[in-house]
């Protein structure tokens, strides 16, 4: 059993206990635990398909199928180089975000495994964040900008950018209760934020 169910179990029974303990609030926990059980639930489920994860797609095929495909309504896509500083930079950023909000898929793709849809996209200055809903772009974080803080921005700045145009939802008090990153499937990234000295990069 993973840390994040465990976790989840010592919540739900710390939850029932104090229901034992105040007969006066039993249906109120009871109605508590089963919307955080169902919440929870889901959670797992959507982690069995790639959510809650920070993966690298190396084909753009795979790519196009996922940004395309109902069950992956909302998207966030990095467009990257991994020799870029800033790159590395949004990598730990969106692998914060990946681990919080499930309702996405969080992508990494390098620009030379995806010409066609870099050349669609007009993607020319690296890091480059589109967020997807249903297939098509909603929004568009270039190098840093609107970030504040240069290679320094906090973490919610980027998620409210994609919050306000509706790829990303703000979290209600359930969600937040008993998260844990807890993803499988592609490779996940760790983010790392490597010393350099690149500004935003012009790769072409």
């Amino acid at each position: 059993m993973s840390a994040s169910s465990d976790d989840e179990d010592a919540l739900i029974a710390s939850l029932e206990a104090t229901s034992e303990n105040d007969p006066t609030l039993s249906a109120l926990r009871e109605k508590r635990i089963q919307a955080l059980s169902s919440a929870l639930s889901h959670q797992k489920s959507l982690r069995t398909e790639g959510f809650g994860t920070y993966c690298r797609i190396t084909t753009e095929k795979s790519l196009l199928e996922i940004t395309t495909s109902p069950t992956y309504d909302k998207c966030i896509v990095h467009f990257y180089k991994d020799d870029f500083n800033r790159c590395r930079i949004m990598d730990g950023h969106l692998g914060k975000l990946a681990e919080k909000h499930l309702e996405a898929r969080f992508l990494r793709v390098e620009v030379e495994d995806a010409p066609f849809l870099v050349g669609r996209l007009g993607v020319r200055v690296l890091p480059c964040v589109i967020g997807f809903v249903g297939g098509v772009s909603a929004e568009r974080v270039v190098g840093f900008e609107g970030l504040g803080g240069g290679d320094d921005f906090r973490t919610e700045v980027l998620e409210e950018k994609f919050v306000d145009v509706g790829v990303l939802e703000r979290k209600t008090e359930v969600e937040g209760l008993g998260m844990g990153s807890g993803g499988h499937g592609e490779r996940k990234q760790s983010g790392r934020n490597v010393g350099g000295d690149e500004d935003d990069d012009d790769w072409d």
